[in-house]
């Protein structure tokens, strides 16, 4: 779904990457093994964020295998976005979510799609509340690294619009969360993206008319924001803050 709007902006905003090729799971060879995960997958199924309620496989998947292991989602995070890393990890990543959600069909991703709902549902699940922000102040790095991004030649023409995201989730948060609360591809979603706009234009410089990915743009503020979060928690120490 696109979305025109017109505000205080930069250029055109971030197409998705490649898809990323799935691998279906290896077949159960062992009944015991198979009672097992279907014991684990509907645990982390009970324990699934509110993110993931009624959405897509791919939300319920990345929320099932947040609930069973959150840490193993993180290194897709790490990943500079347009990377060979990053497509690396999604395919390791999609693998993992697959098995929690064994049994579920329709579930694709490319690396875009896939970092943007992992950063939501584990923004939800570690940061249900806003996080204070830290006096003195502790900067997070910026998402887009324009030197690492060699899967995309125009790397740099998008500089300015991960800049844009960056300062709307760190100024705005309560904003970009009420954003997030809308589900992805509604009417609500389109209604939450006019009530953020402010907010977006606040943090934009000239003036042009922009043709946004409204799915894009959710992930890269749920990521930005999510960055941010655990720069305030852990202090220069933390693995996204500026060094």
């Amino acid at each position: 779904m696109r979305l025109k709007t017109v505000f205080l902006a930069l250029l055109a905003f971030l197409l998705p990457s490649a898809a990323v090729a799935q691998s279906a799971p290896p077949p159960d060879t062992q009944g015991g093994n198979r009672r097992q995960r279907q014991r684990q997958q509907a645990q982390a199924q009970a324990q699934a964020p509110a993110a993931a309620v009624g959405l897509g496989p791919l939300y319920q998947g990345v929320a099932c295998q947040a609930a069973a292991n959150a840490a193993s989602l993180e290194p897709m995070l790490a990943t500079a976005p347009y990377s060979s890393q990053e497509r690396e990890q999604a395919s390791a990543i999609l693998r993992l979510v697959q098995r929690c959600q064994r049994g579920t069909s329709g579930m694709s991703a490319n690396s875009v799609m896939l970092r943007g709902v992992i950063a939501e549902i584990l923004l939800e699940t570690r940061f249900p509340t806003a996080q204070a922000a830290r006096s003195p102040a502790v900067a997070a790095a910026p998402l887009l690294n324009v030197a690492a991004a060699t899967t995309r030649q125009d790397a740099a023409s998008l500089a300015p619009a991960y800049a844009l995201v960056q300062c709307t989730a760190e100024r705005h948060g309560d904003a970009v969360r009420t954003f997030l609360a809308s589900d992805p591809g509604t009417p609500a979603e389109e209604a939450a993206f006019g009530v953020l706009n402010p907010s977006l234009a606040s943090c934009a410089t000239g003036a042009t008319t922009l043709n946004i990915d409204l799915r894009t743009l959710r992930g890269s503020l749920a990521e930005s924001l999510y960055r941010w979060s655990v720069v305030q928690r852990d202090g220069a120490a933390a693995p996204y803050a500026v060094q």
